[in-house]
């Protein structure tokens, strides 16, 4: 969880004419077929949230790690996906009794009485779901109504709570069924790597223990330095683990200018690395797969939105596969008409 929500509101009031409700659907295609869409959660009836982590569990059924939410820290949605564009045409969300959402009723947020759930995924054979706590460094398996089974990843000293930039550890975290391998990284790099600015992938087996490591360096930022050194948020996000042992990455750029409001933007860029054609502890070469901005300013489209949670989407009827992303609006953040909107983009990605 990021402390940048009261940045947000201040600039978000300073702005007050610039409406995010406005936008609550585009999509673009090309030549090839290819998918662009972006879907309005807000305007589909799902109750804002912070929304930072998505799987699927079947169907159209998700599971979504919300992370100012108590005990499991997931809800469900069920996304009705036209198969033409890729668009949500239907959106529900259900909260499982392991998941305490009481905070909604305007409760004065107790930040360790949960476990900053940044990220999930499905585990096939075991019909469960584990979930990256970023509070704590841990990463549990959990039932479908969100009750702990008592299992977890082993995470390897390195990562203890102590060896991490604080708010920036676990945000991440990918398994594959095929590969037999989970995955997951630091937003930041570890104390002991900043020098180094990179991060380390860490893999584990079946067994739940750690497996090889490899390393990944992020973009350097594009934001413009302002005085408050805290207004740019840069690190890995999200992965998603594919079949044929490759990663997809995303990168988030975050920057709020207090000096100029309108130019403050999201920058997401998505990454596919392959750690087969790498040796354990060498640094993977990135493939560009697409890069877009969001921006804070009425004239650029598309409009501000904090994407945070990333996976596999349907398959569309042209036979495409697509990517599922899906923004954390603070809770709304914001006022007067200038309200954070929680959005589902679905790319194709082949």
């Amino acid at each position: 969880m990021k402390t940048f929500s009261s940045t947000i509101t201040v600039l978000l009031l300073s702005f007050s004419a610039f409406v995010m409700s406005a936008c609550s659907k585009s999509e673009e295609t090309n030549d090839g077929g290819a998918i662009d869409c972006v879907s309005n959660l807000t305007a589909l009836g799902i109750p804002s949230g912070n929304y930072s982590g998505i799987c699927c569990v079947s169907s159209n059924r998700y599971a979504v790690t919300d992370d100012m939410a108590y005990g499991a820290g997931f809800v469900y949605m069920d996304l009705s996906i036209n198969p033409s564009t890729g668009e949500v045409v239907k959106a529900s969300r259900d909260v499982p009794p392991g998941t305490g959402m009481d905070w909604y009723e305007g409760k004065e947020y107790e930040y360790k009485k949960n476990n900053d759930s940044e990220a999930i995924i499905y585990h096939p054979s075991t019909k469960t779901l584990f979930v990256a706590g970023e509070w704590d460094s841990r990463i549990r398996e959990y039932t479908f109504e969100g009750k702990p089974t008592g299992r977890e990843l082993e995470i390897p000293q390195q990562f203890d709570m102590g060896h991490i930039v604080e708010a920036f550890g676990f945000e991440s975290l990918a398994y594959s069924q095929a590969t037999g391998l989970f995955w997951t990284t630091t937003e930041k790099p570890l104390l002991a790597d900043a020098n180094e600015g990179y991060v380390r992938l860490q893999s584990f087996t079946e067994d739940l223990k750690p497996a090889k490591q490899y390393l990944y360096r992020a973009d350097a930022p594009v934001g413009k330095c302002e005085m408050a050194d805290d207004n740019d948020y840069l690190g890995v996000v999200e992965m998603v683990a594919l079949d044929d042992g490759r990663l997809i990455i995303l990168e988030r750029e975050i920057f709020l200018s207090t000096q100029i409001p309108t130019d403050s933007f999201v920058r997401n860029c998505i990454y596919t690395v392959n750690p087969s054609t790498a040796a354990p502890g060498q640094m993977l070469t990135k493939t560009l797969l697409c890069e877009f901005t969001t921006h804070m300013n009425v004239s650029k489209t598309p409009k501000f939105a904090n994407y945070e949670g990333m996976c596999l989407g349907p398959t569309l009827s042209n036979g495409k596969q697509t990517l599922l992303l899906i923004s954390d609006s603070q809770r709304g953040e914001g006022g007067y008409g200038a309200n954070l909107q929680d959005y589902v983009k679905v790319i194709s990605i082949d």
